[in-house]
């Protein structure tokens, strides 16, 4: 396994080189949410991330109650998927409001920016969000899985039952990485690091 860690603005002022040397190859950076919020600490730790020979991946909160493809656009304004990166990852945990189909909604978004990117997404999200928001949807089982549980063992313990594994598994919010200033999200990869990097964005 790969060990990474996923940032958003409440780690203000990563040093990366400090991560890299302290055993973690990879992470990603959120980047956008809804269709008109962009994280402040995005463009600094995307630089900050290639800068210290890190494989680097931008991820966007999905709003549900937002209109799927103007959010992919907007993504993509500011995320402009350069070979060499990470699949952009599509952070499912939010509400469904009423009157919305999701997994329709999902697929729109997926639709745009993989266009752009050439790569399958990753999609996040927990296993009850996948069971009950999602309705147990099998329409995603072709994409990389990011599984959000923090089961204290040394593998998930709950995977939707449409993928055969996960791809990636965020086990923790309190991983006190050394170069964060605090307590982060930790994650593995489920490969060896040059299957990590078979998974980029292509030339």
């Amino acid at each position: 396994m790969v060990n990474g860690i996923d940032v958003s603005d409440f780690q203000p002022n990563v040093n990366w080189n400090e991560v890299h040397e302290s055993g973690y190859s990879f992470a990603y950076a959120k980047a956008t949410e809804g269709t008109d919020f962009t994280a402040q600490t995005f463009a600094p730790n995307w630089s900050g991330l290639k800068a210290a020979g890190m494989l680097r991946g931008a991820y966007h909160m999905f709003h549900f109650d937002d209109d799927p493809v103007a959010q992919a656009n907007y993504f993509l304004s500011v995320v402009n998927p350069q070979p060499g990166d990470l699949p952009p990852a599509l952070d499912l945990e939010l509400t469904v409001p009423p009157g919305v189909d999701p997994v329709q909604a999902i697929s729109q978004w997926l639709h745009v920016v993989e266009a752009r990117a050439k790569v399958r997404c990753v999609l996040y999200m927990g296993y009850y969000f996948w069971q009950g928001a999602l309705g147990s949807t099998t329409d995603f089982s072709g994409h990389p899985l990011w599984l959000a549980q923090y089961s204290g063992g040394s593998a998930p313990s709950l995977i939707p039952s449409c993928w055969k594994t996960w791809t990636f598994w965020q086990y923790t919010d309190q991983d006190p990485v050394s170069g964060c200033g605090g307590a982060v999200d930790a994650d593995k990869f489920d490969g060896d690091l040059d299957q990590l990097k078979a998974m980029c964005t292509p030339a």
